[in-house]
C-alpha cells in the first residue's frame, strides 16, 4: 500500500527554519523540547502511521512491504553518511541499538574494554555503558572544548 516517494521539504518564504517548523503542528502554538521518542508528531509521520493503520485493516500484516520501507530507509541513511547500506543497522532506537552492540562485546575476557561517552549522548546511552563495567568495561567520560567539540 506505498504511497510512493516522499516529497521533499520545500522551503517557504520565510527560509528553511519555517519549512522545517511547519512540518510539526505543534510548533505553531507551542515550544517543544521533548526531541526523544515522544518528540513533535510531523505531519509525514503522522501521514505514514496513517497509511501504516490503513494497511494493517485491508491487508494485516504487511511485512515485505514494511521491511522494503526499513530497506529503503537504511540505503537513504547510508547515502546520507556517505556509507554502504550493510553499514547501516535499524533499530527501534539508539538506545536499544547500542545495548545490543555493547552487550556483544567480551568485557569479561580483558583487553580493549574501554566505552568512550561524552556529556551529549542520550541519558539511557551512559546508563547502558555503565551496566557493562559488571561486565569488566572501563567508561571513560569525554568533555567538549569550549566551543562544545569533542576532542578525537
Amino acid at each position: 500500500m506505498s504511497s510512493g516517494p516522499v516529497e521533499r521539504m520545500k522551503p517557504a518564504a520565510g527560509g528553511v527554519g519555517e519549512a522545517i517548523r511547519g512540518e510539526f503542528p505543534i510548533l505553531a502554538h507551542a515550544i517543544y523540547l521533548n526531541a526523544c521518542s515522544q518528540g513533535a508528531l510531523s505531519h509525514r509521520v503522522r501521514a505514514a502511521y496513517e497509511e501504516y493503520l490503513a494497511g494493517w485493516d485491508v491487508n494485516g500484516a504487511e511485512w515485505e512491504f514494511w521491511i522494503e520501507r526499513a530497506e529503503t530507509a537504511r540505503t537513504g541513511f547510508a547515502e546520507l553518511l556517505h556509507g554502504q547500506p550493510d553499514e547501516v543497522a535499524v533499530t527501534t532506537s539508539v538506545s536499544q541499538g547500542v545495548s545490543g552492540i555493547v552487550s556483544a562485546l567480551p568485557f569479561e575476557r580483558g583487553g580493549r574494554n574501554r566505552i568512550v561517552i561524552s556529556e551529549y549522548e542520550f541519558p539511557t546511552v551512559g546508563q547502558i555503558a555503565h551496566a557493562q563495567e559488571l561486565r569488566g568495561a572501563e567508561v571513560v567520560h569525554v568533555h567538549p572544548e569550549a566551543d562544545g567539540s569533542i576532542p578525537p
